[in-house]
């Protein structure tokens, strides 16, 4: 009956959204776990995503004109993928799409898609994907992007969409956080080098004056 239809959709509606706030607690307690250090942080992220969205494969990327290279990855329940630095043309990646578009993008079946005619079908044959872009102090810096070779069971919704776009905002945070500390590190030693020079200089120059 229509009654009994509308009783399972608000279960399963409310399944979702438990689902959904679990994920979001779990990326919360990754990106305020200071005793993990950036790739840490980034696999657990990926791996959170990985388990939510049930897809075996991800990527962030880092996207440099016409060229898209692998800055990490992450495969099932795995140790870290050593794939970092591969490269290739951004035109034959996925992500040339969800890089054209700024925007989240989530497919799931490619092949019937808008997209089925796109080089990277050809080239890679995945038939599910999800992405969205990341920011790098305000800069666009890549993509965050998960996969599975075959067509996914249920189209992806709205909770997964705002779930691959909120990866992506902390995993930009997260190394915005970590090169603007490197940037200031760096700042540190050159101001501690140049106050031990000065010194030095004061030093040379009293004997001198002896």
């Amino acid at each position: 009956t229509g009654r009994k239809k509308d009783e399972e959709e608000l279960i399963f509606t409310r399944s979702r959204l438990d689902k959904y706030r679990v994920g979001l607690e779990l990326l919360n307690e990754m990106t305020s776990n200071i005793g993990l250090d950036l790739n840490c942080q980034i696999n657990e992220g990926m791996k959170i995503a990985a388990n939510y969205l049930n897809l075996p494969f991800g990527i962030v990327s880092r996207i440099e004109g016409d060229d898209y290279y692998v800055q990490h990855s992450y495969l099932n329940d795995e140790e870290p993928v050593d794939s970092a630095e591969q490269h290739f043309k951004l035109q034959e990646t996925y992500c040339d799409i969800t890089f054209n578009l700024d925007s989240k993008i989530a497919i799931h079946n490619f092949s019937k898609s808008d997209y089925s005619d796109h080089i990277a079908f050809s080239k890679f044959g995945v038939e599910t994907y999800i992405a969205s872009p990341y920011s790098v102090n305000g800069k666009r810096r890549g993509t965050v992007n998960f996969t599975a070779v075959e067509v996914r069971s249920q189209p992806f919704d709205a909770y997964d969409l705002e779930f691959i776009d909120l990866l992506a905002k902390y995993i930009g945070f997260i190394i915005s956080q970590d090169e603007n500390q490197k940037e200031l590190d760096m700042y540190g030693r050159l101001l501690s080098t140049s106050k031990q020079a000065r010194k030095r200089r004061r030093r040379r120059a009293s004997k001198n004056h002896k």
